[in-house]
């Protein structure tokens, strides 16, 4: 198999009888297009080079495939359509194509000793740093953080629109809070799943998040391009959590004095 494999960089639409290796770094919730009527899910690839190509499914394909590729665990990839992405503003990845994945793909996990990291595979950025989010344009930009607090749910006049906003407060390694806000389609799937466990404290890792300015606070918002990941078991010491920096997050939260819900904003 790893003679036949090609990188990621080498993918366009003309390739034929190509295999890639690659870990499975973002995976979103099952969606639904309303516009489209049917259901999908997003994925993003990694290869050993650092290269990313990002991966849709649709239909009948989104269950199956959902069981099968797991997040951060490596796969041989193969026989799924090469699409080129013509609008910037949807490449999730370092090339400009998504591969349309469907259940008679091949698709085979790797031997353990071929497993990619992730240590190495997120940009994880301070709160310090942030800002100047809102005029961000690093597609590899990303979050590491814990939730401490609920917000109540509010309404919003966004672009003329009433939009129900759903608010939480993360507090990142360097115990600097910010407000993290779900909207629309998030709010229906991952922010009502956010609220039910926020007492629990999740570590939670956001990609790709935009930056807005809403009454005055600057806060971190999900967009069309954002996936959002909920980590659990960051207390287990397994050797994912110490890559992705989740049990030091924990373990230097639990040192802190910090007290919920009464962090200054």
């Amino acid at each position: 198999m790893e003679m036949n494999r090609v990188a990621i960089s080498q993918l366009n639409d003309n390739i034929y009888a190509w295999v890639i290796r690659v870990a499975v770094v973002e995976k979103s919730l099952i969606r639904h297009a309303h516009y489209m009527g049917r259901k999908y899910q997003r994925y993003v690839f990694a290869d050993d080079l650092g290269d990313r190509i990002q991966g849709i499914v649709y239909l009948n394909d989104v269950q199956v495939l959902d069981e099968v590729l797991q997040l951060y665990s490596t796969y041989y990839i193969g026989s799924a359509t090469v699409r080129r992405l013509t609008n910037n503003r949807v490449v999730l990845g370092t090339v400009a194509f998504e591969l349309v994945i469907t259940q008679y793909s091949f698709i085979q996990l790797v031997d353990p000793s071929l497993r990619l990291p992730i240590d190495n595979i997120y940009n994880f950025t301070p709160f310090a740093n942030l800002g100047s989010l809102r005029y961000f344009g690093d597609s590899n930009l990303a979050i590491l953080a814990m939730v401490i607090e609920v917000l109540p749910l509010q309404i919003f006049i966004i672009g003329g629109r009433y939009i129900w906003v759903q608010e939480f407060i993360i507090l990142n390694e360097e115990m600097r809070p910010m407000i993290f806000a779900m909207w629309e389609d998030f709010l229906e799937s991952e922010g009502m799943h956010l609220v039910q466990i926020a007492n629990e404290h999740p570590v939670v890792l956001i990609c790709r998040p935009k930056g807005c300015h809403l009454l005055h606070r600057n806060r971190l918002l999900l967009c069309i391009t954002s996936i959002f990941h909920e980590l659990v078991n960051y207390t287990s010491g397994t050797k994912l959590c110490q890559e992705m920096g989740v049990v030091k997050l924990y373990e230097t939260f639990c040192r802190s004095n910090a007290v919920i819900g009464t962090i200054a904003m």
